[in-house]
């Protein structure tokens, strides 16, 4: 790789009004807004308010989302924010499960303590909230299985839903994942810019005192 190349890529999901939330899922969910308190105009110098929820744009999420004793955002060490990150191209469309066959290609390259990231070319509905987020490609529960018994410390991938959003059909994907104390990060953004294998992820999320997840600035070093 050259000096003129790039080597750092933004994988977050833009904060922006008219992006998605959960509330095609969640009635009370939040949606993300921002609205000035001040401008420069009337007040010599801008500042915005925002509404948003733990869980809004990319964001990394504890186990305390299910099990109120665990950790929360603010405990994760930093060196469990910047791993080595296994990226694999995983092509689907709406509703589709992601099975272990689809990650054959990085089995050789998954190492316990890497993050494990799907590119799914899904987060082109960041702005469509009833497809992104009720159409979800999602995982097979035997998929989350095999992640966490590889040792995957973090599970990405750029869509919304981890189970299948329709309750009739869930399998309860998440609790085996964070059952092992592992990490959430989703939904990220751009990533079909990232060539299969091994880089580097530094994710920093808000430092929010006892939240079970936080938005948070997700960045790709290729390798």
């Amino acid at each position: 790789m050259t000096d003129h190349e790039v080597r750092h890529i933004d994988i977050t999901g833009p904060l922006a009004e008219g992006m998605w939330s959960y509330r095609p899922i969640i009635p009370n969910a939040p949606v993300f807004a921002r609205a000035p308190f001040q401008t420069i105009a009337a007040d010599g110098s801008a500042a915005d308010a925002l509404a948003l929820a733990t869980l809004t744009g990319t964001y990394l999420e504890t186990a305390k989302h299910y099990f109120p004793n665990r950790r929360s955002i603010d405990e994760v060490p930093p060196d469990q924010l910047l791993v080595t990150a296994v990226v694999a191209q995983v092509p689907k469309g709406p509703d589709e499960h992601i099975t272990v066959d689809d990650l054959w290609e990085i089995d050789a390259d998954l190492r316990p303590g890497d993050a494990a990231l799907i590119a799914t070319g899904w987060d082109r509905h960041w702005f469509d909230a009833e497809t992104f987020v009720m159409q979800s490609p999602h995982f097979a529960r035997e998929t989350m299985e095999w992640l966490v018994e590889r040792g995957a410390a973090i599970v990405g991938g750029d869509f919304p839903c981890f189970d299948d959003p329709d309750p009739a059909h869930a399998q309860g994907v998440n609790r085996p994942l964070l059952e092992a104390d592992r990490l959430i990060l989703a939904p990220l953004y751009g990533m079909a810019a990232i060539p299969n294998g091994r880089h580097h992820l530094t994710v920093l999320p808000l430092k929010l005192v006892g939240a079970c997840g936080a938005p948070c600035r997700a960045i790709i070093t290729l390798a």
